[in-house]
């Protein structure tokens, strides 16, 4: 089955904060100019329609759900079927990759406080597997690059000026 296009979002100016000092802003498109329709700022539509989307349903499960597998949309309620905090360990790497900071440090404290991986439980080795291992993997993995390159480029700018 092809896959539906993201809905089209309303041409006026949204910031959508997350706590922190992010914030996504989607401004007008209504006003530009032919010229200026080329693919590259239609792929900046749609990174920011991704982002918009991603910050809408990450405040949903953070105001009603933090910590639990997963949110229940429509009765705000919580599902905890796995009980480790599925849906927050899962999007480490998206809340890393969109540059959402605070939130990805937020997320990073509960998993080194909250997470419990000692209980003697019955959980599905598939989930646990691509969402938890996975997700606590690639979180890893992204913020030990990230931090390895700005520690060797502040050291060979150091080493430089001896």
């Amino acid at each position: 089955l092809p896959l539906r296009p993201l809905p089209a979002h309303n041409n006026q100016h949204q910031n959508i904060h997350l706590g922190g000092d992010e914030s996504l802003a989607s401004s007008s498109t209504s006003s530009s100019s032919p010229s200026s329709s080329s693919s590259s700022s239609r792929d900046e539509a749609k990174l920011s329609s991704i982002k918009q989307v991603f910050v809408d349903a990450w405040n949903g499960y953070s105001k009603y759900c933090y910590g639990h597998d997963e949110l229940k949309p429509l009765s705000r309620g919580c599902s905890n079927w796995v009980h480790m905090g599925l849906t927050l360990i899962d999007a480490l790497d998206s809340l890393y990759i969109m540059g959402l900071t605070s939130e990805f440090e937020k997320a990073v404290d509960w998993v080194a406080s909250s997470l419990e991986t000692d209980k003697n439980a019955k959980v599905s080795f598939f989930e646990s597997t691509i969402r938890v291992t996975g997700g606590l993997l690639s979180a890893y993995e992204l913020s030990k690059a990230s931090s390895s390159s700005s520690s060797s480029s502040s050291s060979s700018s150091s080493s430089a000026s001896k």
